[in-house]
């Protein structure tokens, strides 16, 4: 299903250049069909040049086939600490410039650990319309019996929104995750209405279809990614997740947070 169709990898970094060693060839390694990938856009905020210059050997050691394009940002870059939204914001123009059709997108502070197949998960959004995002960052759960997924489709289950509840409620103990995370807030499954940045295919045209990255959002009430993700669930969309255990946040050090190492705003 996905043949004609363009495919590109995107990557936001900033000066973890360990973990984003760890991301690359991980993902070099696992991903079975990362030659239908044909672009690679690599966002780098703020890191050394030695260290932007070791990402790019990375890239080209771990996934040859396909051509690099990358952008760096410098400290001075913005006039203020909406910082992660205005990359996002370049990160949506890359994108929509490239027109591909579909984008996997990864973060730096993901590891990959499970064989998986990006085609699997363009087909399916080929063939379902309502999904927009399939990811691989949130493996399959025990589930309370009024909270089983509404849709399972080959190797991903469609992630769990109720609308009758507050945004960020926690709706059950999620153990799976407590064994990957052991954070006690990550120990629960989240109210969260579907969007991700975590490791997964996004459907270009709907992405792009709910506009820019919020600069004037109420940092006190909301971050970038949920005043997103709300506009995005009211587009109609949806997201599937992977059945299998395939990545897991190498990020968890408060200390390592790309938004305290860069003085920007969630």
């Amino acid at each position: 299903m996905y043949k004609g169709k363009k495919v590109i990898l995107t990557t936001t970094a900033c000066k973890r250049i360990n973990l984003l060693k760890a991301a690359i060839q991980s993902f070099g390694i696992f991903c079975q069909d990362k030659n239908i990938i044909d672009e690679i856009h690599y966002y780098d905020d703020s890191s050394q040049p030695h260290e932007r210059s070791t990402a790019i050997e990375y890239y080209h050691k771990h996934i040859p086939s396909a051509n690099l394009i990358f952008r760096f940002f410098e400290k001075e870059t913005f006039p203020d600490n909406y910082r992660h939204a205005r990359v996002l914001n370049f990160w949506r123009n890359g994108i929509e410039s490239s027109n591909a059709d579909y984008v996997f997108h990864l973060e730096d502070d993901h590891q990959f650990y499970n064989m998986f197949n990006i085609g699997e998960a363009i087909d399916i959004m080929e063939q379902h319309p309502e999904y927009a995002y399939m990811g691989y960052c949130q493996s399959w759960k025990n589930f309370p019996v009024d909270m089983m997924p509404k849709q399972i489709i080959g190797n991903f289950w469609e992630t769990i929104y109720l609308d009758n509840m507050p945004i960020n409620d926690l709706l059950f103990l999620d153990d799976v995750m407590a064994m990957h995370t052991g954070l006690d807030w990550w120990m629960y499954y989240i109210n969260w209405p579907y969007f991700s940045l975590r490791p997964g295919v996004h459907h270009v045209k709907k992405l792009l279809s709910v506009g820019d990255f919020s600069t004037t959002y109420d940092r006190e009430k909301t971050s970038v990614e949920l005043e997103f993700a709300i506009r995005w669930k009211d587009m109609g969309y949806k997201s599937m997740m992977c059945k299998h255990f395939t990545s897991l946040h190498t990020g968890q050090n408060p200390e390592l947070s790309a938004y305290k190492i860069n003085n920007s705003a969630r």
